[in-house]
């Protein structure tokens, strides 16, 4: 299993759009083709009004490149692009072991 960790800064005004995108378009295609969505985060301590974080967990590396076009948007003009001003994604591995103490 692998998990992307997508950081997004959205135009302003539009978080209420990408959010009513994400639980009403993407998540439901996510999860019909496989994936698992697992949360979208807003209101972090010192993050911007319009920053994201969205993370998603994926069966292998095949089928996060295969879910790119849908999480990512293909045309500039259309929604999720267009809400979009920066974005920066990063896989991660899930692992059996816990840290002890403190990290």
């Amino acid at each position: 299993m692998i998990y992307e960790e997508r950081r997004i800064t959205l135009k302003n005004g539009t978080f209420a759009d990408y959010r009513a995108f994400v639980l009403q378009e993407l998540w439901p295609h996510l999860i019909e083709s496989g994936h698992e969505p697992l949360c979208l985060l807003n209101g972090l301590i010192s993050a911007g009004v319009e920053d994201v974080v969205l993370i998603i967990g994926f069966e292998n590396y095949d089928a996060w490149q295969q879910a790119q076009p849908a999480i990512a948007g293909s045309d500039s003009e259309q929604a999720p692009r267009a809400w979009i001003q920066e974005e920066a994604a990063k896989l991660l591995l899930a692992s059996q072991y816990r840290p002890d103490g403190p990290t």
